[in-house]
């Protein structure tokens, strides 16, 4: 504490500790924002927002207590990212409720959901036409795979979701938005016209290729 002439006392507040939040980071499994949705996909709902609900209070609770370096600022992005989360997964009720319908399959997507990450260290990068470009394809990534595994309307719920972690996430402002009303989430089109075309062309050749083979298979009996 120092003071400057006769006025109130400055409060020089200590810089944050490099190694405890990666340990908060570490705790939380997130290493990129993309992984953060997938946090959710693997456990016990109601278990994952009491545990997670625990650690946000644990983090906030050290990063008010000190001074973040522009170098940390994507260590706060993430936590944010996960806060955000939690938010919509555990206190938006009737988008719980939605998410929860379609949790058995959402699990089923955990493993599927590697191929969709992002460059290594992609939010950071300064070029915006390329940090966009990479926050397009993993959107449009996440969607593909659940729709085809998942259904349409799953797709849907997962990316309401997948959209508000990544704007919490990442600063750079790629024109993806949602916003809450009503307790119900809306987001704008985030995929183009033609990439849900290929959604379901994709599904409907997938079932043709099952109905040919069934087909196939009664008339050898």
């Amino acid at each position: 504490m120092t003071k400057k002439g006769d006025g109130p006392a400055i409060v020089r507040r200590r810089n944050c500790d490099d190694e405890e939040l990666m340990h908060i980071l570490a705790s939380l499994q997130i290493i990129e924002p993309e992984n953060i949705v997938r946090l959710a996909n693997k456990r016990n709902l109601t278990k994952f927002c009491k545990d997670v609900g625990r650690r946000l209070k644990a983090a906030y609770g050290h990063m008010k207590d000190c001074s973040l370096s522009s170098s940390q600022k994507m260590y706060a992005n993430l936590i944010d990212g996960v806060e955000s989360l939690y938010e919509t997964i555990c206190l938006n009720e009737p988008y719980k409720r939605k998410f929860e319908a379609h949790s058995s399959c959402f699990k089923k997507l955990y493993n599927e959901l590697d191929n969709c990450d992002g460059p290594k260290d992609w939010v950071e990068d300064s070029n915006k036409t390329r940090l966009c470009k990479a926050y397009e394809n993993i959107v449009d990534c996440y969607m593909i795979k659940t729709a085809m595994i998942c259904g349409p309307e799953a797709a849907d719920i997962f990316k309401k979701l997948l959209i508000n972690v990544l704007r919490a996430t990442v600063v750079t402002d790629c024109g993806l938005r949602t916003r809450a009303t009503g307790g119900n989430i809306q987001t704008k089109p985030i995929m183009s016209e033609r990439t849900y075309e290929m959604i379901y062309l994709i599904i409907i050749v997938i079932l043709i290729v099952v109905l040919i083979n069934v087909s196939g298979r009664s008339k050898k009996k």
